[in-house]
This record gives structure tokens, C-alpha cells and sequence, in this order.
């Protein structure tokens, strides 16, 4: 019989976190590429696998995690929020899902790698789909299901946020767990205060309406993707960048294996990468010896096979944002950015972060980010919005006296945060309130590789698909008579 309450290995959780990562990579490189460079691939991810999972718990103690009611009611709530927030289509599908849904319906349905004949002539399916090749196998499992697929993808979803959450407790101490969950799902900037600034300067007025549509104030150039965009938006992107950060968090310390998990995040959140890029140069040129490992290497050749992947779809226009500040509105920008974004957070985690330098090295890198586009800002920028939210939840877990002037104004900060993310709820209720009734349906599902020419039924096409051959068409990709 099992007692409860007992505690169970951090290094367990950071395990599993390695093998949930590991999963997509496996699967993409298995099904998209040659079996001359994915055999050989795949016997080295597996490997660097076996390696890195060996070494967590060596060396140092690793925090454990208390399991008892409360941790189970937890996850409770975290099973309830992924079925709020559409995955798997239970509930309402909000946004992006239009787009995302049918990736994965066609990943569950077709072979991989998805092609199809169109008038734009014979085009290959190209995007950061990754996340999506777990439930996707499983549909196909179920003799392409898109029940099973999308069951799928709800579980694979719970699963990373759970593990995610439960690094979280181990990392803090197992203190303060319910207020580590409240600031995980609900810690957002001042992003209101961007909003109405922007709307009474553009426009000359702020209405209700602008400020209750919360659902733009995390995407925007001036602000920080939060974990209401990143779980519900951008979900195949958030949740391998939120999993795989906090795992880096953890073994931060081990740069022997960092290679190989960043390449376990860029094969779903390639921008979360780029985000992160300085402090990656810094980090191993500062530790390059340890950094010399089997593991680092086969990370290194991962990350190249996929990259050739990525650039097959490199010259699609506007790939990085459609709006780019410049002159006036980039001083602008970027001084509401670190007003509002960070400096509101400044001086409550002044003394964790006043010399550290992954934090800084991320702040300035903030401010050369939004010269790429707001497409690209939203998505590069996950690596900082992550950072601050787990120093503001490790300073929160570790605060004693709340009951002073500056504990107030702590949570009064926070509180003041969580409005976007608040509001954005708020919307999502209505509208499952709404589709539970049957008052509206499932937003029409835009077609990924069918009628893809034609603008008023696919108006983000060339998103997905490539026409043009490139290296890793002519010699890497998977043949219909490749098997192994």
C-alpha cells in the first residue's frame, strides 16, 4: 500500500521531462528523413539519451517532490486548464488552433512526409510540426483516428505542462506550491498599461472592448508571450519551450548535456532558441571542456539535420513579423517594453538577478529581438518571459513577510500582472459557455495543403508548405520507398 504523503526523486521528473522531449525528435527524424541519415540518428539520440538520463542525480543532490492531496489536486486543475484551453477539441478552439488542428489531422491521415500535386506544383508539408507527431502516431496507431489523435494530444499536452509544474515544486523547495501554480498561469506584465498607453496614442481613446480583448496584449512587439498564449495560442511551440527551459534550469550546472536538450527544444520551438542564443554562446565558451561530450555531439547533428528541414521553407515572405519598428516607435517600443514587461518585476527580484548574467545577457538581447519583425519577437522572446517568471516564483515561494508595505506591494504587482491573463480567461469562459450550449461551433479549420492558392480560404499557406526543392528535398527526405 502506498503512503501518502511521500516524496519521489526530482531527478524522476527531469527524466521523464528528457524522454517526453525525446519523443517528437525520434519521430520526425524517423519519419521525415532517409533511413541512411535517420538510422544512424536515431541510435545517437537514443544514446545521448541513455547518457544524459544517467548523469541527472550525480553529482549533486537534487531536490525531491512531495507528493500528496494537495500535489493531486493540482494536477487535477492542470488536467482541467489544457481541457479549457481547446486542446484535443473537447472544449472551444480559440485562435491559432484553426491552424494548428488540421496539421495535425493531416499528420494523423497521410504519410509521412506529407506532399501533395497542387497548381503551385508538387509542395512538401514544412513547419515546426514536431509537437504534433506524438498524437498524430497515435491516430495512426488507431488506423489514423482523429479521436485518437486528438485524445492524444490532450494527454502528450497534460503531460508537459504536469512535468513542468512539478520541476517547478521540486526547484522551490515544494514551498508555496498553490502560489507557484496561481503565478504560473496567471504572471503576465503590465500589459494592459502597453494597451491603453498605445490606444489613447493611436487612436485618441480606450474603450472596454479594446482592453477586455486580452488575447493581443501577451502577442504584441512591446510585451512577452505568457503562459496563457504559450499553452493555448502557440502550444506546440510553448510547452516543449516551457518543459525544456525549466529542464536547463535544473542541469543548468551540467553543460555536458545542454547541446543535446536544446536540440530536443528547437526541433519544436526553433524561435525559443534563438531567444536564447547569447547566453547559449556565453555558457559554452565559458564551459567548453565540459561541454565536450558524445551527448553535446549528437545534439550538435540533430539540430543540423533539422535545421536543413527548416530552411527548405526559408524563403517565404515576411518569415519574421509584418510589422518591424523603426526610429520614433522603436524608442517607444522598447521603453514601454522594459517599463511595463520587466521593470515593474525589477525591484522585488533585484537580488537574485543584480548579478546574474544570464538575465541581463537576455535584457539587452530584448532590445535587438524586435528588429526582426512581431512575428518573430513574440515567439523569440519566450526564453526571457520564462526567466522572469521563474524568478518571480522563486522569489515569491521564498518571500517571509508578506505582511509589510513591500509584501503588499509584491503581490499587488503580481495581482496587477495577472489582469491580462485574467481577462483572457474571462473570453475563453464565454465562448465555451457559449459552445457548450451550442450557441456557436468550432472556428472553420483553415485547409493546410488543399485549395492552398487560393487566399480567402488559407491566408497563411505558404506557412506550411514549400514548393521549391532545397538539400534536404533532393537528399535527406524520406522516399514513399524508404523503409526500414
Amino acid at each position: 500500500m502506498i503512503k501518502v504523503p511521500f516524496d519521489i526523486s526530482s531527478g524522476g521528473i527531469q527524466r521523464g521531462t528528457l524522454l517526453w522531449m525525446l519523443l517528437p525528435m525520434l519521430l520526425m527524424i524517423g519519419g521525415w528523413f532517409r533511413p541512411l541519415v535517420s538510422v544512424p540518428l536515431l541510435i545517437a539520440a537514443v544514446a545521448a539519451f541513455i547518457f544524459t538520463a544517467r548523469k541527472i542525480g550525480m553529482g549533486r543532490k537534487e531536490m525531491p517532490l512531495r507528493i500528496d492531496g494537495a500535489y493531486w489536486l493540482m494536477l487535477a486543475w492542470v488536467a482541467l486548464y489544457v481541457w479549457f484551453s481547446g486542446i484535443g477539441g473537447c472544449a472551444y478552439m480559440p485562435g491559432d488552433h484553426a491552424y494548428r488542428q488540421p496539421l495535425l489531422e493531416r499528420l494523423t491521415t497521410d504519410s509521412w512526409p506529407v506532399q501533395a500535386d497542387t497548381s503551385l506544383g508538387h509542395v512538401t508539408m514544412v513547419y515546426y510540426l514536431a509537437y504534433f507527431l506524438v498524437p498524430a502516431f497515435v491516430g495512426k496507431i488507431f488506423g489514423g483516428s482523429i479521436l485518437a489523435a486528438n485524445a492524444a494530444n490532450w494527454l502528450y499536452a497534460f503531460f508537459g505542462i504536469a512535468l513542468t509544474v512539478s520541476m517547478l515544486f521540486a526547484a522551490t523547495g515544494n514551498r508555496r506550491r498553490w502560489l507557484t501554480l496561481l503565478i504560473l498561469f496567471f504572471f503576465s506584465e503590465w500589459d494592459w498599461a502597453t494597451e491603453i498607453i498605445w490606444r489613447l496614442h493611436n487612436e485618441g481613446e480606450m474603450t472596454w472592448k479594446y482592453f477586455i480583448n486580452a488575447s493581443n496584449f501577451s502577442m504584441d512587439i512591446t510585451g512577452l508571450p505568457q503562459t496563457h498564449i504559450l499553452a493555448f495560442e502557440a502550444y506546440n511551440q510553448g510547452i516543449p519551450a516551457l518543459a525544456g527551459c525549466m529542464l536547463l534550469w535544473l542541469r543548468r550546472r551540467d553543460a555536458g548535456s545542454a547541446i543535446f536538450i536544446l536540440a530536443l527544444i528547437f526541433v519544436c520551438a526553433p524561435y525559443a532558441i534563438m531567444g536564447m542564443l547569447p547566453v547559449l554562446l556565453v555558457w559554452m565558451l565559458w564551459r567548453w571542456r565540459q561541454a565536450l561530450t558524445w551527448e553535446n555531439a549528437a545534439g550538435i547533428l540533430l539540430a543540423l539535420a533539422v535545421s536543413f528541414y527548416f530552411m527548405t521553407n526559408s524563403e517565404v515572405k515576411d518569415s519574421y513579423g509584418r510589422y518591424t519598428p523603426q526610429g520614433w516607435d522603436y524608442g517607444v517600443n522598447l521603453t514601454l517594453f522594459y517599463v511595463f514587461a520587466i521593470g515593474v518585476y525589477l525591484p522585488f527580484i533585484w537580488k537574485r538577478v543584480k548579478r546574474d548574467w544570464v538575465f541581463w545577457t537576455l535584457f539587452v538581447w530584448c532590445a535587438y529581438i524586435p528588429l526582426w519583425g512581431d512575428n518573430f519577437t513574440i515567439r523569440a522572446t519566450m526564453a526571457m518571459s520564462l526567466y522572469l517568471m521563474l524568478l518571480v516564483i522563486e522569489t515569491a515561494a521564498e518571500w517571509r513577510r508578506w505582511n509589510t508595505l513591500r509584501g503588499w506591494l509584491f503581490a499587488t504587482v503580481i495581482a496587477a500582472g495577472g489582469v491580462t491573463s485574467l481577462c483572457y480567461y474571462y473570453v475563453m469562459a464565454i465562448h465555451n459557455k457559449a459552445y457548450a450550449v451550442g450557441d456557436i461551433t468550432q472556428p472553420s479549420i483553415m485547409p493546410v495543403i488543399e485549395d492552398i492558392t487560393s487566399p480567402e480560404k488559407n491566408d497563411c499557406y505558404m506557412n506550411f508548405i514549400t514548393p521549391r526543392q532545397s538539400f534536404y528535398t533532393e537528399y535527406l527526405m524520406r522516399r514513399p520507398g524508404d523503409n526500414y
